[in-house]
C-alpha cells in the first residue's frame, strides 16, 4: 500500500500544479487498493493500481483457502478456482482478458478473475513442484531431457516476446497463460540455458525494484505526457526517441527512489 499511496500523492501534486486531472473519491479508493476488489469500482489516476487492487483481493481469497483447506486438497482447490476463472474469460469474455473495467455478468470482474485465476495457477505449480520435484530433477539429466527443457524454455520464452510486442488481436489469450506457465516451470528446474542464466544474483537486486517501478510509471508517463510532449508536439515528431528514453529513464529513477524513501522504510 505505501508506493500505491505515494504515487496517489504524486498526482495529486502534479494536479495542483495544473498538469493532470485528478479526483478526489475515486484516487483515495485507488491508493487503500479497493478500486478493483472483487469488481471495479472506480480508477483514480494511476491506471496501474487497478492491477495491485485484483491481486490483494486475490490475495484475500488465497488467505482463505491456505488456512482452511487440508493440505492435501489444495491443489484441486488451486485447479479448480483457475479453471473456474480462465474458462469464464476465455467464453464469455472470448479469449480477450483486457479490459479490466469490464463486469460478467453483472459483478465478475475482468481483472478479478485475470489476477485469481494467474495466482491460483501459481500456487498450483508449486504444490505440484513440492510433490515431483526429485522426479524432475532426476529424468532431466540425460541429453535428449536437457535439449527437450531447452525447447520448452526458448519456445515459451520466444512465444511471451512475440506476444509482448506483436500485434496478436485475434489470439486468445489463454495461449499466453499457458507459454507463461510453460517458462515458469522450466525456471522452477533451473537446468535449461536461460534458467541458469537468469538465476543469478544481479537478477534479484534488480528485480527488488520491479514493484516500485510498477506502481510509479503509470503516473511518470501520464505526466510526462500532459506536461511536455502533449505541449510540444513538432519536437516528438521530429525526435521521437528522446520521449521514449525519457520516460525510460525518469520511470526507473522515480522507481528505484521510491523502493528505497518509501516501499523499504515503511516495510
Amino acid at each position: 500500500a505505501p508506493p500505491a499511496i505515494f504515487s496517489v500523492v504524486v498526482c495529486g501534486i502534479a494536479s495542483l500544479l495544473g498538469i493532470i486531472k485528478f479526483k478526489l473519491v475515486p484516487n483515495i479508493v485507488s491508493a487503500l487498493l479497493l478500486s478493483n476488489f472483487g469488481k471495479y469500482w472506480c480508477e483514480g489516476t494511476n491506471y496501474a493500481l487497478w492491477f495491485v487492487s485484483a491481486l490483494l483481493f486475490g490475495f484475500v481469497i488465497l488467505f482463505f483457502v491456505l488456512k482452511y483447506t487440508k493440505e492435501s486438497d489444495k491443489l484441486a482447490v488451486f485447479i479448480t478456482i483457475s479453471a473456474i476463472c480462465y474458462t469464464i474469460l476465455t467464453i464469455s469474455h472470448k479469449g480477450q482478458y483486457g479490459g479490466y473495467r469490464h463486469m460478467l455478468y453483472g459483478f465478475l470482474a475482468v481483472s478479478t478473475l485475470r489476477a485469481l485465476g494467474g495466482m491460483c495457477v501459481g500456487c498450483a505449480v508449486g504444490q505440484l513442484y513440492k510433490k515431483y520435484a526429485n522426479i524432475v530433477q532426476e529424468w532431466i539429466p540425460s541429453l535428449f531431457n536437457k535439449l527437450f527443457i531447452n525447447v520448452l524454455e526458448m519456445g515459451s520464452l520466444g512465444y511471451i516476446l512475440w506476444w509482448s510486442f506483436c500485434a496478436h488481436k485475434k489470439v486468445n489469450h489463454i495461449y499466453y497463460v499457458y507459454a507463461f506457465t510453460i517458462l515458469f516451470v522450466c525456471f522452477l528446474c533451473k537446468k535449461g540455458w536461460l534458467s541458469k542464466l537468469f538465476d543469478k544474483d544481479i537478477w534479484v537486486n534488480l528485480g527488488r525494484y520491479s514493484y516500485s517501478i510498477f506502481v510509479m510509471h503509470a503516473p511518470i508517463l501520464t505526466i510526462l505526457y500532459q506536461g511536455v510532449w502533449k505541449k510540444n508536439v513538432a519536437f516528438v515528431t521530429a525526435h521521437n526517441y528522446v520521449p521514449i528514453i525519457c520516460d525510460l529513464l525518469l520511470i526507473l529513477i522515480v522507481g528505484v527512489l521510491t523502493y528505497y524513501f518509501v516501499e523499504k522504510p515503511s516495510f
